[in-house]
């Protein structure tokens, strides 16, 4: 499992191989060194608090 986006020229999570499918379910995976990562609610702009829904917001490497 992993996540990327051409805005950020990387890969922005992922799961090591092996990991356990009830570890990564649901999961966009372990953010990547390099990359600034937050989950805010999407109507308000504020972060969410740790394992609840909400968009996923990355700054890649320069």
């Amino acid at each position: 499992m992993a996540f990327g986006a051409t805005e950020t020229m990387t890969v922005c999570t992922g799961m090591p191989t092996g990991t356990p499918a009830e570890y990564w379910a649901g999961s966009a995976g372990k953010q990547h060194p390099g990359n600034t990562l937050k989950i805010v609610d999407p109507v308000t702009r504020e972060p969410v608090a740790l394992g609840q829904l909400g968009e996923m917001c990355i700054k890649g490497r320069p």
